[in-house]
């Protein structure tokens, strides 16, 4: 199952390669967890920790919604359920193993491109290269 995710996020990561920001989300809205994926592009004048400082006061990721437009996505491919096995319960643990898949599949992105990850509606998101809070400072 493991292998799936990370061929499922490799080919997403190679077509969209060229992108200012990956938003990674487990999304609970229909059923058991998913990981959806986004690609996007900043609007040109715009500043993507500006928007993330906003999100952060104001608890509201339209901030962030309203800096970029959407290149690519997938959405409600990618069950989780044999990850967070337990869900609800134990999240952290299945969260430390979809940010390492996430993080061996993130070579072919640009080193400018913004790869975080989070839980749908969740504050703080992971950057996901350094396995920490994302910094916006």
């Amino acid at each position: 199952m493991k292998d799936d995710i990370k061929n499922a996020v490799s080919k997403f990561l190679s077509k969209y390669r060229n992108v200012d920001v990956v938003e990674v989300v487990v999304d609970t809205s229909v059923s058991g967890p998913y990981l959806n994926l986004w690609a996007w592009k900043i609007h040109q004048g715009r500043r993507f920790k500006n928007a993330m400082r906003k999100v952060s006061v104001n608890n509201d990721w339209g901030f962030f919604e309203d800096v970029v437009d959407e290149v690519g996505s997938s959405t409600f491919h990618i069950p989780l359920l044999e990850i967070y096995t337990s869900w609800p319960d134990n999240i952290e643990q299945g969260d430390k193993i979809i940010i390492q898949t996430l993080k061996s599949a993130s070579s072919v992105l640009s080193l400018n491109t913004q790869f975080f990850f989070h839980h749908v509606d969740a504050w703080p998101p992971v950057d996901i290269r350094n396995e920490k809070k994302m910094d916006i400072s």
